[in-house]
């Protein structure tokens, strides 16, 4: 069911306390924003607290459209951007960006929905790269010899040790403490039989 009272609703955003959002500010009012549906952020794309844009977010409903002047006062990230519209879309709310016209999600602009779509399929492509890079490069260190992740705490005294201690009835609590090492470790060295 439509909203027959749906509503243009603004984000502006600049990054530091001294920069001025009246461009912005002018261009959304110019779209048809009002005062009361426009929320203005002085933060850093990268800052992750951003309380007028959890405003903004907050007071849409479904059939509203959020409007920026451009896509990076919204977003510092592709998939940061895909996963916003993303979660716009699926509570019925279009997204416009005033200076790329290619981004507008309403029914209106097929190219729009185009559009980010593609871009979700990039960030996921990336992330899928960036993954598979990681994955490649652990395993060429480990053909190198390089030994990964935190040094062990377990060496052949300690299996030694802990064997000793074992026979002498001492309970595996104890045992760990002793040799000053976690329970999971002492069960996983003893499960391989490297104590025993």
């Amino acid at each position: 069911m439509t909203n027959t009272n749906s509503s243009l609703v603004g984000y502006a955003r600049v990054s530091t306390s001294d920069q001025d959002p009246d461009l912005q500010v002018r261009k959304l009012k110019a779209e048809g924003v009002t005062d009361q549906l426009l929320f203005v952020e002085h933060a850093s794309g990268r800052d992750h607290d951003r309380v007028e844009l959890a405003r903004c977010l907050a007071a849409l409903r479904p059939g509203d459209e959020l409007i920026c002047y451009s896509i990076s006062r919204l977003s510092r990230s592709v998939k940061q951007l895909t996963g916003l519209v993303a979660e716009l879309g699926s509570r019925g709310v279009s997204f416009r960006s005033l200076t790329e016209p290619s981004f507008d999600t309403s029914g209106n602009n097929p190219t729009g929905t185009l559009v980010f779509q593609l871009l979700a399929s990039l960030a996921e492509f990336e992330s899928n790269l960036t993954r598979q890079r990681t994955r490649d490069g652990l395993a060429a260190a480990r053909q190198r010899g390089i030994t990964l992740g935190r040094p062990t705490v377990w060496d052949e005294e300690k299996a030694r040790s802990a064997r000793a201690l074992l026979a002498d009835g001492i309970t595996m609590k104890k045992v760990s403490e002793t040799l000053g090492v976690s329970r999971p470790t002492l069960y996983r060295h003893l499960a391989t039989g490297v104590a025993q």
